[in-house]
């Protein structure tokens, strides 16, 4: 499939804004748990937080899943270390999500509702021959 110039141009468009939204998102997430900003509970509370939900040593395991959210989530922004950002958001987010599957799927019943939609888009949703979704173009014809 051949995209117009301006097809291109609104994907490419589509994709940052997709990721400034979801990379901010998750450097905000993290730096809560880290360091209790934009109202978040800081790393005690966040790692007794991880305690009562069976993940432990809690606050170590705050610490880590804080600073995957946070780098992942700047690195996703930035578009730089591709792939880098939105594997760590992956990986964070499918430890939130299996953490919070038992409570079922939506959010007031403290489920997965939320890290579910957090994933970074799929392969598929970017340009032929873009390897990544950050600002560096790749193709087999560079």
């Amino acid at each position: 499939m051949t995209l117009t110039r301006r097809e291109n141009d609104m994907r490419d468009v589509m994709l940052l804004g997709t990721r400034l939204v979801l990379g901010s998102y998750l450097a905000v997430h993290g730096a809560q748990k880290l360091f209790g900003t934009f109202g978040g509970p800081g790393l005690e509370r966040a790692g007794a937080g991880f305690e009562r939900i069976g993940l432990t040593p809690g606050k170590p395991m705050a610490a880590l899943a804080g600073a995957t959210e946070l780098g992942g989530g700047l690195l996703t922004v930035a578009g730089v270390a591709d792939p880098a950002g939105p594997l760590a958001i992956i990986g964070a987010m499918t430890v939130a999500s299996a953490t919070h599957r038992a409570s079922g799927a939506l959010a007031a019943n403290r489920g997965f509702e939320l890290p579910l939609p957090t994933w970074p888009p799929p392969p598929r949703w970017r340009r032929p021959g873009q390897a990544g979704s950050g600002s560096a173009r790749r193709s087999a014809d560079a």
